[in-house]
């Protein structure tokens, strides 16, 4: 006779949950089927082992990361939450895979693996909290959990309230995987004010009391927070490479990429008097701020002092050739005003082949020691040669820009044009696309009086690169033109 007692009822039945009348019949079943009967011991066996099972005390602050990150990810799903998806996923797998089991045993293996991705989850976000990447001098925090200075080493993690001293001369680096390198130097004190982390996301507080803090940001940070704090003001990073520099109740900034949002202090016995003025600070430019008096209006970097923001460059994840031409409106103007210099970080030059690395800085050493511009143009169309020999995207764009940049400067105009159209057509979605463009719309104009095919590259770009710093002066150009 085929029974139709299901593991459900079993369950139901040792848990002591089920109608009086449906107990009575499921007793009187069990007496008279050995199959029933045996299901039941079992069943019995399992909940009786289940609770034996040793509490397992929580860690100090586990409730506050296990609700936070929680939070975190259930704001994450549009549709369900967390707990619904797990559950419904555990359901599906046992209903359809497995064959029935004890609803005893399919809500530990539900509660396993939801321990299992919270721990995973609290994993990931414990990764983002910076750590010291390396550090020389004397350099040293004090941890207020310990309530003494340690001496910084590598891979020693960051904590809310840790103090971060150096001395004349010492550096550190600070990094949060993913998100963003941080540098201090020479004599300098930062207090961690704020840290937390989510699931994909941190959340960075940074006091600057005195000294000098620079800072690049990865494409990962987007999502995430920073603010610098300063005697002077407040600064709030929108995605960048800055650097800045703190004396007394005195604050200088300079941006290298992206924008720093400047927020005055207004004086406390002012405060609802006058309210906080905020300055917008872009790539290449500089502001200076006292304590109580407002931000000065931006101004653009000078030489000397974007020479001294170059270090930023080795503050990121992936590092790669740079061209130090800047990336404000004034761009063109340090590619075609001069040799235009590169950075090669030394993590880079492993992986460019030697001929090609000792041919570029052939040709960067003839323009400083200023040799004939003949030799000049000879030694970059050789660098040009060696290039299509060993092409890589990684570096060729860079690589492509500083050899127009040179030919140019050595008055080989058709072969500065040849390259900068290469570059425009081969890579029209690079950052260097529309300065490729201005580059040769200015050749036209400027040395070949060739001012038909300059207005048209110029209206050419101001189609294509609407928004790029190049169609600012574009638009300049073709407005003079008419």
């Amino acid at each position: 006779m085929k029974c139709n007692i299901k593991y459900k009822d079993i369950s139901l039945y040792i848990d002591g949950v089920c109608h009086q009348k449906k107990r009575e019949a499921l007793k009187a079943h069990f007496a008279d089927c050995p199959l029933c009967k045996k299901n039941l011991k079992q069943a019995e066996s399992l909940k009786a082992s289940l609770s034996h099972l040793t509490t397992v005390e929580e860690s100090f602050g586990f409730d506050f990361e296990f609700n936070r990150i929680l939070n975190d990810r259930i704001a994450q799903q549009e549709s369900h939450g967390l707990v619904a998806v797990v559950r419904n996923k555990i359901s599906g797998l046992f209903d359809s895979v497995i064959a029935p089991v004890p609803t005893a045993l399919k809500i530990a293996a539900s509660l396993l693996l939801v321990i299992s991705v919270i721990l995973s989850m609290r994993a990931q976000a414990m990764g983002k909290i910076p750590y010291v990447e390396f550090s020389a001098g004397n350099a040293r925090i004090y941890r207020q959990s310990l309530s003494a200075w340690v001496i910084s080493k590598p891979n020693m993690r960051l904590m809310p309230g840790d103090r971060v001293e150096l001395k004349d001369g010492a550096v550190i680096n600070l990094v949060s995987k993913g998100k963003y390198k941080l540098r201090v130097k020479d004599n300098s004190l930062i207090v961690v004010s704020k840290l937390k982390c989510g699931f994909n996301k941190i959340d960075t507080g940074l006091s600057v009391s005195y000294g000098k803090l620079l800072v690049n940001t990865t494409d990962g940070f987007k999502g995430s927070n920073m603010h610098v704090y300063t005697p002077a003001c407040d600064a709030e990073v929108i995605g960048t490479a800055f650097m800045i520099e703190v004396s007394e109740n005195n604050t200088w900034l300079g941006v290298l990429e992206g924008t720093v949002k400047l927020s005055s202090k207004p004086h406390p016995l002012r405060m609802g008097v006058e309210d906080p003025t905020d300055t917008f600070v872009t790539a290449g430019q500089k502001a200076y701020t006292k304590q109580y008096v407002y931000t000065t209006t931006p101004e653009l970097l000078s030489s000397k002092e974007w020479q001294s923001m170059l270090e930023l460059y080795q503050l990121v994840e992936d590092p790669q050739i740079m061209l130090l031409i800047g990336t404000g409106v004034d761009r063109l103007d340090g590619l075609l005003g001069g040799p235009a210099p590169v950075y090669i970080p030394d993590s880079v030059k492993r992986f460019i082949p030697r001929q090609l690395l000792e041919s570029i800085y052939d040709v960067a050493d003839s323009a400083d020691k200023g040799d004939d511009l003949d030799a000049i143009g000879i030694k970059t169309s050789n660098l040009l040669s060696q290039l299509s020999k060993y092409p890589n995207r990684s570096y060729e764009i860079e690589i492509l820009m500083f050899i127009a940049s040179h030919f140019h400067y050595a008055k080989d105009y058709q072969s500065a044009l040849k390259v900068l159209g290469q570059v425009g057509l081969k890579y029209p979605e690079s950052e260097m696309a529309s300065l490729a463009w201005s580059g040769m719309a200015s050749i036209y104009q400027n040395n070949l009086k060739d001012i038909r095919k300059a207005r048209k590259i110029y209206a050419d770009l101001v189609k294509s690169y609407p928004n790029s710093a190049e169609a600012i002066r574009a638009r300049e150009m073709l407005a003079s033109m008419r």
